[in-house]
């Protein structure tokens, strides 16, 4: 067998990424900006989900305003305190709240305030007025899967079948 009897197709795989006509596909990017809008939502969505479960006192509804307020600083500012100020916040709405020890809200904090963890350190990184290739996200991605999938399934059976 020699070289020249190897056959090369000159038109790249269309389900590598690489469009039929040869030229490279662009790399996915996405906005700072973006990161720090859903690092905002991340954070409000938190601490609505535990707002909502506290006691209507005078001195919780001051605690709910400075919560909110440190999850709008927290997409204006992710390199400072403020994401770890939330996720505080959060934990102690959470155990001073009464209700039930396992519901669907605690799945829901579960997921996000890994989720806040991740995005505080990623935005922290990215300047707002920046773009970021979605493949320098990956590692941030899969720890967080690597984290919160398996406790997710867990919490979940345990809600269902416990």
């Amino acid at each position: 067998m020699t070289l020249s009897s190897f056959h090369v197709d000159p038109t790249p795989d269309a389900g590598a990424g690489i469009p039929a006509d040869g030229r490279s596909a662009a790399p996915r990017s996405v906005r700072g900006w973006a990161l720090r809008v859903s690092l905002g939502a991340a954070t409000l969505a938190a601490s609505v989900i535990v707002i909502l479960s506290a006691p209507p006192i005078g001195a919780i509804a001051l605690m709910e305003v400075l919560l909110v307020m440190a999850a709008l600083g927290t997409a204006l500012a992710p390199g400072s305190v403020l994401p770890l100020a939330v996720m505080i916040g959060v934990v102690a709405f959470r155990v001073a709240s009464s209700g039930p020890v396992l519901d669907a809200a605690l799945i829901a904090l579960v997921a996000l305030l890994p989720l806040i963890h991740q995005m505080a350190g990623v935005c922290a990184a990215i300047p707002a007025r920046s773009t970021c290739y979605v493949s320098a996200l990956r590692p941030a991605m899969i720890r967080y899967a690597i984290a919160v999938v398996p406790v997710e399934l867990v919490v979940g059976i345990v809600l269902v079948f416990g």
